[in-house]
C-alpha cells in the first residue's frame, strides 16, 4: 500500500510512514494508507520527483552566483573608493578626477552589465521557480534606475532615483530570496531558511539608506551658511562610505549562502 502523505510504499500494518513519519490508517481498499488525522497539517514533503526537479536547477544556480561575484567585486571596487575619498584631502580628489569621478562611472556601468546577465539567468530560473519571472520585472526596474542615475544626478532627481532604486530593489529582493527559499525549501529547508534570513538582513540594510539618503537631502536643501554646506558634503562622503560597506556586507553574506545553496544541490545529486 501507499502512504497518503508522501506516496510511498509503506508495508502493510504499518502504523507509521517510514518516510513522512505520518500516522496511518487503511482506507476500505487496502491498497491506501490515510493519515488518521487527515484534519490536522501533515509534514511537510514535496515528494521525490519535485526534489529530483529542483536539483536540475543546480547549473543555473552556479551561473546566477558567478554574476553575484562579479557584483560583488565591483561592491568592494566601489567600497575602496569611498574608503579613499572619505580619508583624503579634497585637493587629492581634485587632482585625481578619473579615480574619483570616472572611475565610479565606469564601475556603474559595468554593474548595468552584469544587471542584464543577471536577467538571463533568472530567466533560466524560472523554469523551475515562476516566481523568478517576479524577481526578474523588478531587476529590470533596478537596472533602469541605476542606469538613469547615470545621467540624471540633479538633488531632487537624484533623491527621486535613488529611492525608487530602493524601493525597486526591496521588491527585487523579496522575490529574490523567496523564490530561492521555495526552490531550497523542495532539497534542504535549512537553506530555505537562510534565504528568508537573507531577505530580513536586506531589508534592514535598505532602511539604514533611506535614512540616509533623506538626511542628506535635507542636510543640504536646508544648509544657509557655508559651514553648513561644508558639514553637508562632509556628511555625504561619509554615508557614501557607509552605504558603501552596507551594499559589501549584504553581499558577502549572500555569497556565503550561495556557496551553502551550491554545496547542498551536489551533495543531493
Amino acid at each position: 500500500m501507499t502512504c497518503f502523505t508522501c506516496d510511498t510504499l509503506v508495508p502493510d500494518g504499518a502504523k507509521n510512514c517510514p518516510r513522512c513519519g505520518a500516522k496511518l490508517v487503511l482506507d476500505g481498499t487496502q491498497n491506501n494508507a490515510i493519515p488518521w488525522n487527515r484534519g490536522v497539517i501533515q509534514p511537510r514533503d514535496y515528494g521525490e520527483e519535485k526534489r529530483q526537479f529542483a536539483l536540475e536547477a543546480k547549473d543555473s544556480i552556479r551561473k546566477t552566483f558567478f554574476v553575484r561575484i562579479g557584483q560583488t567585486i565591483i561592491y568592494t571596487c566601489l567600497f575602496v573608493l569611498a574608503l579613499i575619498t572619505l580619508t583624503s584631502s579634497t585637493y587629492f580628489i581634485y587632482e585625481h578626477d578619473f579615480i574619483f569621478n570616472d572611475l565610479p562611472t565606469i564601475f556603474s556601468a559595468l554593474n548595468i552589465v552584469l544587471w542584464v546577465l543577471l536577467l538571463i539567468r533568472l530567466s533560466d530560473l524560472k523554469g523551475y521557480e515562476e516566481r523568478f519571472g517576479t524577481a526578474l520585472r523588478y531587476a529590470a526596474l533596478v537596472m533602469l534606475f541605476s542606469l538613469a542615475s547615470l545621467f540624471l544626478t540633479g538633488s531632487l532627481v537624484g533623491l527621486l532615483i535613488s529611492i525608487g532604486g530602493l524601493v525597486s530593489g526591496v521588491l527585487f529582493m523579496y522575490h529574490y530570496c523567496g523564490s530561492f527559499s521555495d526552490l531550497t525549501g523542495m532539497v534542504d529547508e535549512d537553506i530555505s531558511r537562510k534565504w528568508e534570513l537573507m531577505l530580513r538582513i536586506f531589508i534592514v540594510e535598505t532602511v539604514l539608506r533611506l535614512g540616509g539618503l533623506l538626511f542628506l537631502y535635507f542636510s543640504i536643501k536646508n544648509a544657509g551658511s557655508v559651514y553648513q554646506m561644508l558639514s553637508a558634503v562632509n556628511n555625504t562622503l561619509l554615508w557614501s562610505f557607509i552605504f558603501a560597506l552596507l551594499e559589501l556586507l549584504v553581499m558577502i553574506i549572500e555569497i556565503i549562502i550561495f556557496l551553502k545553496t551550491i554545496k547542498h544541490f551536489e551533495n543531493r545529486s
